[in-house]
């Protein structure tokens, strides 16, 4: 039996079209990663709230311990994000800005549109 899960919404994964390619008589899925969120230059203050860190932390651990899931991550992470090399971690004494969680659900949905 094949079940089928649906991905959460407020999955990264979520956000791209998924894209098939066909090969040896197989499918093969992909997203097409070079796309990417922008979220505005300008965000009220009443959306947002600042943590300083008392220690490194992986993108995904800040997330659950902000919004309950691992899966926001990325919304975070683009907040704060400003160098062109990959960071797997926020780091000790770094001020985050963060989208507070009542904000999560209205961002979600605007980025699913």
């Amino acid at each position: 039996m094949l079940f089928r899960s649906t991905i959460p919404s407020n999955r990264y994964e979520n956000i791209f079209n998924v894209y098939t390619v066909t090969k040896d008589n197989k499918n093969f899925y992909f997203y097409n990663i070079n796309n990417k969120i922008q979220l505005p230059t300008v965000i009220g203050s009443n959306y947002l709230n600042t943590i300083v860190l008392d220690r490194t932390l992986p993108w995904t651990t800040l997330s659950y311990n902000l919004y309950g899931t691992i899966n926001l991550w990325y919304l975070i992470y683009i907040l704060n994000h400003t160098d062109t090399k990959p960071s797997f971690t926020a780091n000790i004494n770094d001020t985050l800005v963060y989208i507070k969680p009542e904000f999560i659900n209205a961002i979600i949905s605007s980025l699913n549109e």
